[in-house]
């Protein structure tokens, strides 16, 4: 199974702990560039790096690399349930219009 890119995950973290790239460099023990890289998607974090991004953002490194589908899979069955309604409801302009008729 391919794991999901991280570099999104790590950006979006980084932003919601109000820290910049460089902040980010200096915590995790990394060069500037390495994480622009990253968060750009030139470059895929792996190992030692990964570990290092997840440590200076206080997260799990299984966190940044799951896939999609492992997050659904690990929610609570309420939390799917209004997945699937919310999904759903999308499909609703299409059935709304016949029911008016």
């Amino acid at each position: 199974m391919k794991t999901y890119n991280p570099g999104k995950k790590i950006k979006e973290l980084r932003t919601r702990k109000g820290l910049s790239q460089e902040e980010l460099a200096d915590q995790a023990q990394l060069s500037l560039r390495t994480v622009q890289r990253i968060e750009n998607d030139e470059t895929e974090a792996r190992g030692d790096t990964l570990k290092r991004l997840a440590a200076a953002l206080s997260v799990d490194t299984e966190f940044l690399t799951e896939t999609p589908d492992e997050l659904i899979e690990s929610m609570p069955d309420d939390s799917r349930r209004f997945l699937t309604t919310i999904n759903l409801s999308a499909l609703s302009f299409i059935i709304f219009p016949l029911l008016v008729w």
